[in-house]
């Protein structure tokens, strides 16, 4: 699983594309974070302390931060979760950003995260657990800023 991430800001801010692996269909939901550095994330862990985050859906648009980045370095981390909120995959790796065309790109590893408890659900809408009567959350989006 892979995700791209351009550096230039189009109308909707810095955005960002999301590769779903095809042999990890339990990903459903992947939320990006542009962070200081990689050194300080602990991976798998969400959320996390960010300059800039949002979300995507295994059926839905291209992502975006919102805002123009500052030139500079910083951390791309990624976190995929299952249709039970589990972490299924993450990772961060160090990017520069040098100019508005600028291509950020971090590949995610396989974890095994914990899922919610029988009594919730997964809000794809969030990625937290829910009391059982939250529903699963939308069809997809560009999610939110950090």
């Amino acid at each position: 699983m892979a995700i791209t991430a351009c550096a230039g800001s189009g109308p909707a801010g810095p955005s960002f594309e999301v590769s779903f692996d095809p042999t990890m269909p339990e990903a459903v939901r992947v939320e990006v974070y542009l962070v200081d550095s990689c050194t300080n994330v602990a991976i798998g862990v969400r959320p996390v302390p960010a300059i800039a985050s949002a979300y995507v859906l295994r059926d839905g648009e291209a992502g975006a931060f919102g805002d123009p980045l500052e030139v500079g370095d910083y951390g791309l981390y990624g976190v995929a979760q299952d249709e039970n909120c589990a972490v299924v995959a993450a990772g961060c790796a160090p990017v520069t950003i040098t100019n508005a065309s600028d291509t950020l790109e971090v590949t995610l590893g396989a974890l095994a995260g914990g899922a919610c408890p029988s009594d919730q659900v997964c809000s794809l809408e969030s990625g937290n657990c829910v009391d059982g009567a939250g529903g699963t959350g939308g069809t997809g989006g560009t999610g939110g800023t950090g």
